[in-house]
């Protein structure tokens, strides 16, 4: 299940003084994967569906440039969305009435950027959400509500199994991030 913005927040103020701007920048990134790690597709669903590529983000976040011209928030956004869709789904974290012949998502891919079917949906609402947070490191709830924000728009595409007859067909059925 998303952890609430204000554990999120809670978990960007302990992060320890970086000694550089990777090291912070991995963090952060920590983070942000942690709390992605709980999140569960659909009501049905169990935490552990997706793993956000921690590297990338962090990777990318340190090389952003200072923000001299307001932009961080569209680079921050397009820094998460590349790590999403380069992150790794896992089938079987789903269970649904309607696969007969499988009862959980056995066929589900296991790329992300095939399987979030609301990646840009989700980079354009934390990109705008982004725009209008301003940098305190003593307050980040603003910057914890938008990821959280974003989090609760991704919607998953899950197969599994139905019977059509005597064979088991794929049947993919979109469900939301909780």
């Amino acid at each position: 299940m998303i952890p609430p913005a204000s554990v999120i927040s809670a978990q960007i103020l302990a992060l320890p003084k970086a000694p550089d701007p990777l090291t912070g920048s991995m963090n952060f990134a920590g983070v942000i994967g942690n709390a992605m790690a709980l999140i569960q597709a659909g009501a049905t669903g169990t935490p552990g569906i997706l793993t956000f590529n921690v590297s990338i983000f962090g990777n990318l976040t340190a090389a952003m440039p200072p923000d001299p011209i307001g932009v961080w928030g569209s680079l921050m956004a397009a820094n998460w969305n590349t790590a999403l869709l380069a992150s790794i789904i896992t089938p079987g974290t789903v269970t649904s009435p309607i696969w007969t012949a499988s009862s959980v998502d056995v066929a589900t891919l296991p790329t992300a950027a095939a399987t979030i079917i609301t990646a840009p949906a989700a980079m354009a609402a934390l990109s705008s959400k982004l725009s209008q947070v301003k940098a305190d490191k003593t307050a980040p709830l603003p910057l914890a509500q938008a990821f959280h924000d974003a989090f609760g728009l991704l919607e998953f595409l899950c197969i599994g199994l139905t019977f059509v007859g005597p064979v088991p067909t794929p049947t993919p059925i979109p469900f939301g991030a909780i």
